[in-house]
């Protein structure tokens, strides 16, 4: 039977500062450190396809065989935002700017016949902003518009085909939303 062990330990420290402006109104600065869990990759049955005749193949990554764990990444996070309550905290205005540096990024690497592997390939830059609004028009009903802008990039990686430095980070979408709408 298939067996791997991995092993993940990280610390993850947050700093943050707070300025009550005025009753209805915080700034605040985050930096915070996060990161993920390696684990095991699953077993690849290692056709001669997979290793080294077609294209994307692990000889054409550079490889003799699928890694059996790939480490945890790591990030750092820095935000600055903004909490706003107007008109008798009828409106509610939360806005955020952030900034990342991921590395060992944790990527899905595809080998041929539809199979796949995880494994650490290097690092990304992302920033970007937030903005939440909620509006309380009547006691019995909340409207709400939310939204972020993602910069999302490749700084430095290897073993993925086709991605190199400056290409977005597959699965990470630049723009996001969503509206609401709530009666009590």
């Amino acid at each position: 039977g298939f067996q791997a062990k991995n092993t993940s330990h990280a610390g993850t420290p947050r700093f943050s500062l707070g300025w009550d402006v005025g009753a209805d109104n915080d700034i605040y600065v985050n930096i915070a450190k996060g990161f993920r869990e390696g684990n095991a990759n699953r077993p690849i049955p290692l056709t001669p396809c997979v290793v080294s005749t077609c294209p994307g193949s692990l000889q054409s990554l550079g490889l003799t065989a699928v890694p059996s764990t790939y480490s945890p990444d790591s990030l750092w996070n820095y935000e600055v935002g903004d909490k706003a309550r107007l008109f008798d905290r009828r409106l509610s205005i939360d806005s955020a700017l952030f900034y990342m540096d991921w590395s060992k990024l944790q990527q899905s690497v595809a080998l041929p016949g539809g199979y796949s592997f995880f494994t650490n390939t290097g690092s990304a830059r992302v920033y970007g902003a937030e903005l939440d609004a909620k509006a309380r028009p009547t006691d019995n009903l909340t409207l709400g518009i939310s939204g972020n802008y993602t910069h999302a990039r490749i700084s430095s990686t290897t073993l993925v085909n086709g991605i190199g430095p400056g290409s977005p980070i597959p699965g990470v979408p630049a723009w996001s939303g969503a509206v609401a709408m709530v009666k009590e």
